[in-house]
């Protein structure tokens, strides 16, 4: 049961071939690698499981620290002000009552000219981790990141990655019981997995950005 659990974890979960989003691929992780081979301070808000290497990870979640690992919230960093040279933040405001909070505390970390990327959910399903409160229009999220200077801001999750994330939600309401909702959910996966790679081609449609799954800023601080 172990392996066919594992199995089913690396085809239906996170990166497998039949999840039903895909991320894009954005300028701002470039300048994250360049940064970590530079050896600039970089903190990760909201990293949970998905640590990075050569980042500061935080999370409230984390029962153990070293000096790679945090345990803390978003709206209380424990860093100097100026004192970050990079800041990530992603897939955590939807989750968290007071955005304005994490967004004030970045800028305060961060050092005159450092950078930021932060996204969030606009047109995704339901998914308490453990509460979901937000959802952000591209012109909301980028009023929200109003004192940064913005470098870049978009799409980071695709029309056909959101269109996917529903259906399979659409599905599991189909059904009551935990067996029945775990076996459509996976099936419909496999139906609609291909939906994600249609968004390579559709956010160079600019009324993408009224269907995308998620968006997206990536600034400095002035």
């Amino acid at each position: 049961m172990k392996i066919l659990r594992k199995i089913g974890d690396k085809l239906f979960y996170r990166g497998g071939i039949f999840h039903p989003t895909k991320g894009l691929s954005l300028r701002w992780e470039k300048d994250l690698e360049l940064a970590i081979k530079e050896g600039k301070k970089i903190i990760n808000i909201g990293a949970g499981q998905h640590r990075r290497p050569g980042i500061i990870n935080i999370d409230p979640s984390y029962k153990e620290e070293d000096e790679w690992t945090i345990r803390a919230y978003g709206e209380d960093l424990p860093f100097e002000d100026n004192s970050v040279d990079f800041v990530i933040c992603n897939a955590v405001l939807e989750h968290v009552k007071e955005p304005r909070r994490i967004v004030n505390e970045i800028y305060r970390v961060l050092e005159p000219r450092g950078k930021t990327y932060i996204d969030i959910a606009f047109l995704q399903p339901f998914h308490a981790a453990p509460n979901d409160y937000n959802r952000l229009t591209l012109d909301g999220f980028e009023y929200l990141c109003r004192n940064f200077e913005k470098i870049q801001s978009g799409i980071c999750l695709g029309p056909g990655s959101a269109l996917a994330q529903f259906l399979v939600s659409f599905s599991q309401i189909i059904f009551k019981g935990k067996t029945g909702k775990r076996i459509m959910k996976n099936v419909t996966k496999i139906f609609v997995f291909p939906l994600k790679y249609l968004d390579k081609f559709l956010v160079k449609n600019n009324e993408s950005t009224k269907l995308a799954g998620g968006v997206y800023f990536y600034g400095k601080k002035p």
